[in-house]
């Protein structure tokens, strides 16, 4: 064999033996993708909670050896802030049905006590800084592969999506939380999409809590300025195709039978009015919860609600027929006392809702 063909041989081999080392790497790539697919549609489909950016130990740690008070006072406050920036950003970005977001903890014991009360069956849980890998109790190293596609990966029977800002380059400006919180929504959200069919090209619906319940129609006309009210004046008009529940909050002047409903029943009055955005100047004092059952074959308008002066909107907004029919509330809650009633016993409780024409 002559020295050229020699020569050849070996590059041929050395070549060969490069691709078959990086098959295994491509495998191993794919099937992260596929498995980041396949959690985002879970996290859509369940609850997902947001865990807080908590305090790095060994940072407290040198703080309390060196005598740091100021300086330690200072970091816990920069912490804070970010998890207010983080909040926020994630309540205005995401769209997922479900989201919970933990309240901001002092360290890592009152952490875990806080997070045993989750069933990890029924979440995911979302996790901002490398500071929050001690969500198990110990150290969690994340590998390239699970910092790629964001970093979705499994744990302890619990779906993770990490995503790395350092211990200390956390969210001090809210513009950079939101940033953030877009893209990973963005990215999820396009993982989750199912894949488009060449027989439908139905469009997605803008409120995702309602698929198979209802089905798009031609869009019809919203009276007055209704269609202002959804974000970027998009909104669907659908009727449902099987019972489906709805909530309104009201108070005030704010009626029990009015038009705007949300099919997610109430947390708490601070965030409806938030994610609703119900300014305080309408006069609706979010004083009561009615429970709606809508029947089938009822044509209602769906969307995003938008934003109103300094509320930031974002949840699920519903547009009821007008004068839908009071009989299909089901009970009405105070959300003050906890007391409830059905339609008949509040009506007597308080007959100030129910005008007399």
């Amino acid at each position: 064999m002559s020295q050229k063909h020699r020569f050849a041989s070996v590059a041929y081999a050395f070549l060969l033996a490069l691709l078959l080392l990086s098959l295994p790497q491509s495998a191993q790539a794919g099937d992260k993708l596929r498995k980041l697919k396949e959690d985002a549609v879970r996290i859509q489909k369940g609850t997902l909670l947001v865990a807080p950016i908590l305090p790095d130990s060994f940072v407290l740690r040198k703080f309390d050896h060196a005598g740091g008070e100021a300086k330690r006072a200072a970091y816990l406050e920069s912490i804070r802030i970010s998890n207010v920036n983080l909040q926020q950003a994630l309540q205005k970005h995401y769209r997922f049905s479900k989201m919970q977001v933990m309240p901001a903890v002092a360290d890592y014991p009152a952490y875990f006590a806080a997070l045993k009360q989750y069933d990890p069956a029924k979440f995911f849980l979302l996790q901002f800084g490398q500071a929050a890998q001690y969500a198990t109790g110990r150290a969690v190293k994340a590998s390239n592969f699970d910092k790629e596609f964001l970093g979705v990966y499994e744990l302890d029977g619990q779906t993770r999506i990490y995503l790395n800002q350092g211990k200390l380059k956390l969210f001090p400006k809210l513009a950079y939380a939101e940033s953030i919180a877009k893209t990973l929504n963005t990215s999820l959200d396009r993982y989750a999409r199912p894949a488009k069919s060449k027989k439908s090209s139905a469009p997605a619906l803008l409120a995702p809590s309602l698929a198979g319940k209802v089905a798009l129609l031609p869009r019809e006309n919203l009276f007055g300025n209704d269609s202002l009210t959804f974000l970027n004046n998009k909104y669907q008009t659908v009727v449902t195709t099987l019972p489906v529940k709805m909530y309104r909050a009201f108070g005030g002047i704010a009626m029990p039978g009015g038009s705007f409903v949300s099919p997610d029943t109430i947390r708490d009055t601070a965030a409806t009015r938030r994610d609703l955005a119900i300014e305080l100047a309408w006069g609706n004092t979010l004083e009561f919860e009615a429970v709606i059952n809508v029947p089938v074959a009822t044509k209602i308008n769906i969307g995003i609600a938008g934003p109103q002066a300094s509320l930031p909107g974002g949840g699920e907004q519903v547009i009821m027929p007008f004068r839908w029919n009071l009989d299909w509330i089901e009970r009405i809650y105070s959300l003050r006392s906890k007391q409830s009633w059905s339609l008949a016993e509040f009506r007597v409780a308080y007959p100030q809702y129910f005008p007399t024409k």
